[in-house]
């Protein structure tokens, strides 16, 4: 479970929000709506550590995100930019990049997992194949 508490974070002096709580059960997403400039993407980089917050607590399983080594944390808690980047070539080399990082090494591709996800979302085999 990810818990923020009282999160406050303001920029030049301008609050942006303050005393901001929420609560994630495992496997619950989060999908933030609002206007420009009102923090959205500030909050979702915090959650993941990626930014600094003024004050508050964020906890994942019990565990303080401080306490956290930060590439297992960004394992387990995903932040999924608005505008994600791909690399140049097909839409496989966008999902086999993942698998190059460091912090996921001892992870493989799922065949299985790959293709089962393009069938909910309606899309063929090979999709995989198109340009990214």
């Amino acid at each position: 479970m990810l818990i923020a508490r009282n999160l406050v974070r303001s920029i030049d002096g301008k609050s942006i929000w303050s005393g901001l709580t929420l609560k994630l059960e495992e496997g619950e997403r989060l999908a933030l709506r609002g206007p420009s400039g009102s923090g959205k993407t500030l909050l979702m980089r915090s959650l993941v550590g990626l930014d600094a917050l003024d004050e508050g607590e964020i906890t994942y399983r019990g565990t303080p995100l401080p306490s956290w080594h930060l590439p297992e944390y960004r394992r387990l808690v995903r932040y999924i930019p608005q505008d994600a980047a791909f690399v140049s070539g097909k839409v496989s080399d966008s999902i086999n990049l993942f698998f190059t990082f460091r912090a996921n090494r001892d992870l493989k591709p799922d065949p299985d997992r790959i293709l089962f996800l393009l069938k909910m979302l309606d899309l063929p085999e090979s999709f995989l194949d198109k340009t990214a």
